[in-house]
């Protein structure tokens, strides 16, 4: 996973999925703050079955709750999906700032969950009390129901 913010024009992007267009990347944060922790912390989570229980589960897929006829999620800029429903890369508005306070405030992790007898991954980008809302809902990525994406 990789995560980038352009400080120039306050555009992020989240990649999901292996790239070879990273090649070398490197990050260039710690030329701003040179305390930040930039490890992804993988945590067991299994504490975050009953909240995940308290948000509504959809029927349909993120893809067509998305972009189908009965689209009901208003995307900021849309996320990129591959042909199998799975999300590679989310684009958002991200200013520099609010990049380092999600980072110092360990918004980002990776919980390894289970929910109705299935192990999971679960992974993060904003702070608990926003991700893990009663009010938000739950899309399958795919109809084998593998995977998932929480929507405000």
């Amino acid at each position: 996973m990789r995560i980038t913010c352009d400080v120039d024009c306050n555009m992020g992007y989240i990649t999901l999925m292996p790239s070879r267009h990273f090649g070398n990347y490197k990050s260039n944060l710690n030329q701003y703050y040179k305390d930040i922790d930039l490890e992804i912390p993988i945590l067991k989570g299994n504490h975050l079955s009953k909240k995940l229980e308290n948000m509504k589960l959809m029927n349909k897929t993120y893809k067509r709750a998305l972009y189908g006829a009965d689209a009901d999620i208003d995307s900021e800029y849309g996320n990129d999906i591959d042909n199998d429903g799975y999300i590679t890369g989310i684009e958002l508005t991200l200013k520099k700032n609010k990049f380092i306070q999600l980072i110092r405030s360990k918004a980002f992790r990776i919980y390894e969950i289970s929910l109705n007898e299935k192990n999971f991954h679960l992974i993060t980008f904003d702070l608990p009390d926003i991700t893990f809302n009663s009010k938000n809902v739950i899309y399958p990525l795919t109809e084998k129901n593998d995977s998932y994406y929480v929507s405000k």
